[in-house]
């Protein structure tokens, strides 16, 4: 029985690794395992039963100790770890194996599955609260020094589908992140950054109010319940139309959800670009970031963080979606190497995966630690800014 149980996991985690949460299921799991579709069935009774089964026996045991790892790099006095330390520590992120792309999927799950997330928080959530809350022993800047790590460590975690297939240089990032936790700036009070667009706040512009009602439903739902767990015919009756209206204009799901995701990020992205660049001409481009950061992490935008991980993790699996996410960071990158001639190819694609990183870890910090929004970023931000041999 036991070397059943843990056939089954073997298998549990490869599916999840290589077919997603949208490929997971008894029978997908059973033919890895070369087992009958009763015996996975008795252990798993249920995606959901199976998703925290999976993080309790196998998934969690290796994803704590690494986070954990992660967090010691700054200690209660404040020392911080030197960028050969923070590289050392990252390995096993920046060069993901099966466990930690399966541990990808099960993450952004927590956001929708209750017992899977009770399943996390016991012993993931403890750890993180405990060492990124401002206590007695605990100085606010280090509280926040290790939230960041926890970001990144997060953010790599969400990219491992991507990060096998580049070749990067990570010794300058890690270079200026040691050296500005070595010389963090103090605490200011920041400028607010106002212009995020929560779901609900979407104002489509399609010319068809039940079309532009789909598209936030659509958004909405897929927000709250995850892409796999919902259906077309969710979204007809959301906002009472039928099917065929659906079809008429859509012959997916997927086709849908990406056209609702399109818009929305393209007015988000505006709206927050043009915030940004006000408080970086003010205050510095440290201070923005921090900001925006902030703003991000913040409890009532939980939909939205919610609502771009599902996005993330549908095109880990759509090789279409997944070359068009790699056009949009080789521009990115394109942009910084002009800025920083000197950087190598290899310099310049670390650059653009750790900063993508820090970007989708954001997605997650706040589900274990919904306080995250209260730390002052810009201890970090503005020295990782502001140092002569800046990266950024």
């Amino acid at each position: 029985m036991l070397r059943n149980d843990e056939r089954i996991l073997d298998a549990a985690v490869d599916v999840l690794a290589n077919q997603g949460w949208g490929g997971f299921n008894v029978a997908s799991v059973a033919r890895k395992a070369n087992l009958s579709h009763p015996a996975v069935k008795d252990r798993f009774p249920s995606r959901s039963a199976s998703a925290q089964r999976i993080w309790v026996h196998r998934l969690g045991e290796r994803f704590d100790p690494a986070m954990e790892a992660i967090l010691a790099l700054v200690d209660d006095d404040g020392n911080t770890a030197n960028a050969a330390q923070l590289q050392d520590a990252f390995q096993p992120w920046l060069r993901p194996n099966a466990e930690l792309r399966a541990s990808a999927e099960l993450l952004v799950g927590a956001h929708h599955g209750a017992k899977l997330f009770e399943a996390m928080d016991g012993a993931l959530g403890a750890m993180l609260r405990t060492a990124c809350t401002p206590s007695r022993q605990t100085s606010e800047t280090v509280a926040t020094q290790r939230a960041y790590l926890a970001i990144l460590a997060f953010g790599f975690a969400f990219l491992s589908h991507r990060a096998g297939q580049r070749r990067c240089d990570y010794d300058r990032e890690f270079e200026a992140i040691a050296d500005a936790f070595a010389h963090p700036t103090d605490p200011q009070e920041l400028p607010l950054q106002r212009h995020v667009r929560t779901i609900d706040k979407l104002k489509f512009d399609t010319g068809h109010d039940e079309h532009d009602a789909l598209l936030r439903a659509t958004l909405e739902l897929v927000a709250e319940h995850g892409y796999h767990d919902v259906t077309i015919d969710d979204f007809a009756q959301a906002i009472g139309v039928t099917k065929g209206f659906i079809f008429a204009r859509y012959e997916t799901k997927a086709q849908l959800f990406l056209d609702a995701s399109q818009r929305q990020r393209a007015m988000s992205l505006e709206a927050n670009l043009a915030d940004i660049s006000a408080i970086a001409a003010n205050h510095g481009n440290g201070v923005a970031e921090a900001a925006t950061i902030i703003r991000l992490l913040h409890p009532s935008l939980y939909r939205l963080r919610a609502l771009d991980l599902e996005q993330l993790q549908l095109l880990w699996h759509d090789d279409a979606l997944a070359a068009s996410e790699n056009e949009r960071l080789d521009r990115f990158g394109k942009d910084y190497a002009k800025r920083r001639p000197d950087a190598t190819p290899e310099q310049v694609e670390a650059h653009v995966h750790l900063s993508r990183a820090v970007g989708v870890g954001l997605d997650m910090l706040p589900l274990f630690i919904p306080k995250a929004h209260k730390l002052p970023y810009d201890v970090i931000t503005v020295p990782l800014h502001e140092r002569p041999s800046s990266t950024n």
